[in-house]
């Protein structure tokens, strides 16, 4: 009995079933690295931060940004965001402070330049 052999089509198969799952897992890694970002800066378990991504998901440089929101230990909550790096899976900002939407990149062109 010959054994059927997909070739071409089956590869492009693995790989659609495989790069969604990597990028959704590579996403997930970096709002874990985020809540452990805010949850040190605002002393406060990972559990008391809450991540979520942002409407405008890409500030314009290719960096997404994160959202977070912390409840501090007296009830009150702080918020902030992380913009990251998903080619190098690393956070390149960190901030307290609502997300103005403006991109540090920009800003800091604009000053200098």
């Amino acid at each position: 009995m010959k054994a059927k052999t997909y070739g071409a089509w089956g590869f492009c198969l693995v790989l659609l079933a495989i790069m969604p799952a990597t990028r959704v897992q590579a996403f997930d890694d970096l709002e874990r690295m985020c809540q452990t970002q805010a949850s040190v800066a605002m002393h406060v378990s990972r559990s008391d931060v809450k991540v979520r991504r942002s409407d405008n998901l890409d500030d314009g440089s290719g960096n997404y940004i994160l959202l977070w929101e912390a409840r501090l230990h007296d009830g009150a909550h702080s918020r902030g965001y992380c913009q990251v790096d998903p080619r190098r899976q690393q956070i390149v900002r960190f901030e307290s402070g609502e997300y103005s939407g403006r991109s540090w990149i920009r800003e800091i062109v604009q000053h200098w330049c």
